[in-house]
């Protein structure tokens, strides 16, 4: 009986003991942002948002082909989402380049309202500034 005590108690001290890490992978951070952006849902509704990060960074990343591209938001006029599909128009020479993405990364950032999150799946369009300082 000691002993099934003993190994219960060892368990539940490491479980214990994992959790106080720091290791896990709960909310990060996010860096401070210089952007902007207008943002129209697949509802229809626009709104202006301040502070935008994605994820937590001030970058858009998706798949191009096989690879994975990370796009600083500084290079970036707007984003066309469309379900798993992000069509991205940079600001030089007016290129586009088509990456597919995670449905459940989110847009966080500020509204006159409060803070605001959306998942990347339920934006239509994103037209990215930089703010004024």
């Amino acid at each position: 009986m000691k002993k099934v005590l003993s190994i219960i108690f060892v368990v539940a001290a490491a479980l214990l003991f994992c959790g106080m890490s720091g290791m896990g992978g709960g909310a990060q951070s996010p860096e401070a942002s210089p952007y902007s952006a207008k943002l129209t849902d697949t509802a229809g509704k626009t709104f202006e948002i301040s502070s935008v990060t994605i994820d937590g960074k001030t970058t858009f990343n998706g798949y191009l082909g096989k690879g994975r591209l990370t796009i600083p938001l500084e290079n970036i006029a707007a984003i066309t989402i469309d379900r798993d599909t992000a069509e991205i128009s940079l600001k030089q020479d007016s290129q586009k380049v088509s990456l597919k993405i995670n449905g459940i990364s989110r847009l966080y950032g500020n509204t006159a309202y409060g803070n605001y999150q959306i998942a990347l799946k339920d934006i239509g369009r994103l037209e990215i500034s930089r703010a004024n300082p």
